[in-house]
């Protein structure tokens, strides 16, 4: 059987910019869900610091961590409710054009791979009513592969990591020990992206190549004292590093440099990262 030649994208801070004002809403629908549902949120939370939680997993934590004394059942109930009002606060208010707030070149690059043979996933923490429509505000959802079993939203599993462990038995799980078959590939911006994709190859063993390239040089600097050598399996790597960069092409994407099974970080000026 062959492997599906696909690559999984994260959406936010990945494909666009979470700092401007056309995701304000994305930002507004918790506080705004949990006052409907519950009442005011602890003066010390800032959701912002659970970036690349999926939104079930910061809901869930929050409701546990602010009623620990409540039965799971009635937890999950809470849970499902403020659930429901952020996705109808998001369609309310999110903007109908979201590609202000596209990275430079996320759009072309996206083309260049699926016209070079690519089908591109989404393993993302949002909901999936929320990361629908902003990939059709951001005029993307063609692009995207529309198989269910390539499409990971925030509400399908309990974390990222079963997602990606999903991800990866729907694409490779056929022939995984071929060894011309690259890891799994997953574009993703935070480090929390990384640890749940580490925390889905340590359960399962899988291969996976986790990439960032935030479309050019968006890197975020603070991730630098936190990555660790990935674990996989490194006879994946010379094809991954002749045959998929010359797949992408390096007009849209800068090259990143793989070697000896580390990080792979940009080459280039660090000024410019």
């Amino acid at each position: 059987m062959q492997a599906t030649k696909i690559i999984f994208f994260d959406l936010d801070g990945t494909l666009w910019s979470t700092d401007g004002p056309e995701l304000r809403a994305a930002w507004d629908r918790l506080p705004v869900a949990w006052q409907k549902v519950v009442g005011k949120l602890p003066d010390d939370f800032d959701w912002k610091l659970l970036a690349g939680s999926t939104d079930a997993a910061v809901v869930r934590n929050l409701v546990h961590l602010c009623f620990p004394d409540y039965s799971s059942e009635y937890q999950s109930k809470i849970s499902h409710e403020v659930l429901k009002e952020m996705n109808q606060y998001y369609l309310y208010h999110a903007p109908d054009d979201l590609t202000p707030a596209l990275f430079p070149d996320s759009r072309v690059g996206l083309e260049k791979l699926v016209d070079d043979g690519w089908t591109l996933g989404i393993v993302t923490g949002n909901t999936r009513i929320v990361g629908e429509h902003k990939l059709r505000a951001a005029g993307l959802d063609r692009l995207f592969s529309s198989d269910p079993q390539f499409q990971f939203y925030g509400d399908d599993a309990p974390s990222r990591w079963k997602n990606l462990m999903q991800a990866w038995e729907n694409s490779l799980a056929p022939c995984i020990h071929n060894p011309t078959i690259p890891p799994l590939i997953y574009v993703a911006d935070t480090y929390r992206d990384y640890s749940e994709m580490n925390t889905a190859l340590a359960e399962q063993s899988t291969r996976f190549l986790y990439l960032d390239f935030r479309f050019l040089v968006r890197l975020n600097p603070a991730m630098y004292p936190h990555i660790r050598e990935i674990q996989r399996d490194h006879s994946s790597l010379p094809y991954v590093e002749t045959q998929f960069f010359e797949e992408i092409g390096d007009e849209h994407f800068n090259r990143i440099s793989i070697r000896e099974g580390r990080f792979p970080w940009r080459r280039g000026n660090p000024e410019r990262w």
